[in-house]
């Protein structure tokens, strides 16, 4: 597959990102991928931005408008790697907000200040990527997303990571001598009927801290801080956000668009659904 390139021009004749410590951001992974941010290139402008303005006058400038470049990278992995920026984007960036929009949808500049106006700092080692950029996509909508949307969102980041941990269990069960072939036939067995809440076990008992449990249970989240009690409330949470049957609605979590008085209890449940979430990129989906 041909590479996934355009040409850029010298940004240093436009104003600096606010808040920002340059007026160009670029991203370099451990695999070569390259990502660079910036003001849109001449040939951008002419091949896109301006014929699109003259269907649509209402589209930002051009010249104002901030683009993805990206090198390396195969077009058909041209969406996987630009959430692969997003999300390092945003975890550099501390309260930075980025969003990748198609310029004919775009209601403004993608790249917007950071909260804090602190400046964009990125490490100057190759930052790390992966092979499974979906879980990345999953963790950026629930970014973008309401606080019970959200928490199903970061829930699929999570999930994104169970297969790595049932299929460690049973190379282990494999790997034993010990175990009868019968036994280790109804030990995949049963796995497989609780592939869902043994996966979110083990998952969670390899990224929480007491201080998370601490968290969870001084909200209200869980009766008791524990790794069991954590993984039965988001199990329970992650079922009334998913599923809902006739005559049982009253029971399942609606979002909303404006407050039922819950909201800081949704709120709590997304930060601590996003902490596993960011827990959960760190250990199993980054490389």
């Amino acid at each position: 597959m041909p590479s996934f390139q355009s040409s850029v021009r010298d940004y240093r004749r436009f104003p600096r990102f606010t808040g920002f410590n340059a007026s160009e951001v670029r991203l370099h992974t451990r695999s070569g991928i390259e990502a660079k941010i910036g003001y849109a290139s001449f040939l951008f402008q002419k091949l896109v931005g301006w014929p699109l303005q003259e269907d649509d006058p209402d589209l930002p400038d051009p010249e104002t408008t901030t683009t993805l470049v990206l090198r390396t990278v195969d077009r058909a992995d041209a969406h996987l790697v630009a959430e692969l920026a997003l999300y390092l984007l945003r975890e550099s960036a501390g309260g930075a907000r980025f969003v990748f929009t198609r310029y004919r949808d775009l209601p403004g500049r993608p790249l917007t200040d950071p909260d804090s106006g602190s400046a964009l700092t990125l490490p100057t080692d190759p930052l790390p990527d992966t092979a499974r950029a979906e879980a990345l996509a999953f963790f950026n909508r629930a970014e973008e997303g309401d606080p019970i949307a959200g928490f199903l969102y970061y829930y699929r980041v999570v999930e994104a990571c169970f297969e790595d941990v049932l299929g460690a269990l049973v190379r282990q069960w494999r790997a034993d001598g010990s175990i009868p072939d019968v036994d280790f036939l109804t030990r995949v067995r049963k796995l497989k009927d609780q592939e869902d809440t043994t996966g979110l076990r083990l998952v969670l008992s390899t990224i929480v801290d007491q201080a998370l449990l601490d968290e969870a249970h001084n909200d209200g989240l869980i009766p008791v801080a524990g790794v069991d009690e954590l993984v039965t409330g988001v199990y329970h949470r992650r079922n009334s956000v998913a599923h809902g049957r006739r005559g049982q609605h009253r029971e399942v979590l609606v979002p909303f668009a404006f407050s039922t008085g819950r909201d800081a209890h949704d709120r709590a449940w997304s930060r601590v659904m996003r902490s596993l979430a960011s827990r959960a990129i760190g250990r199993y989906i980054l490389a």
